[in-house]
């Protein structure tokens, strides 16, 4: 009965790290794909229309990229805000199976092989990868604003 435990246990650990690594993947890929395009809406935001033999220029305000500029914004937000939850989540779960583990080795009198303190090895990576996917977010959220803004006091 004790293995059955083990090996669904472990399953469960396999199972957590597979997750995880298509979280960060996928976050990182979409939250660079969003980047760029907010970056591209934004820096189209203005245009202008030069007129006649007075070079004439008027500045306007191309609203449609300025509104997908701002989708594109939140779509990052909420997916950054999705990953890293998920995150810290799974963390929360891969601690309690890893006390589990730990509990059947102590019963099994097999502890002595398996240091416990690999679990904080765990613990880090997990907020290290929040952490990352958290900047490159915030980073993607950031520099279309600034390039929104500069164009704004550009006009």
């Amino acid at each position: 009965m004790k293995e059955r435990i083990h090996e669904q246990i472990t399953y469960e650990l396999k199972q957590a790290v597979r997750m995880d690594t298509i979280t960060v993947i996928i976050g990182l890929t979409v939250t660079l794909i969003l980047f760029a395009a907010a970056a591209i809406f934004a820096a189209q935001t203005t245009g202008s229309i030069v007129g006649g033999l007075t070079g004439f220029k008027a500045t306007s305000v191309n609203a449609a990229n300025t509104v997908i500029m701002w989708v594109i914004i939140v779509a990052i937000v909420a997916i950054n805000w999705y990953a890293v939850r998920t995150l810290l989540n799974n963390r929360k779960q891969r601690s309690q199976l890893n006390e589990g583990l730990m509990k059947l080795y102590k019963d099994e009198a097999m502890d002595q092989y398996y240091d416990g303190s690999i679990f904080k090895g765990y613990e880090t990576r997990y907020n290290l990868f929040a952490v990352m996917l958290a900047a490159v977010g915030a980073v993607s959220v950031i520099t279309p604003l600034v390039i929104f803004i500069d164009k704004m006091v550009a006009l």
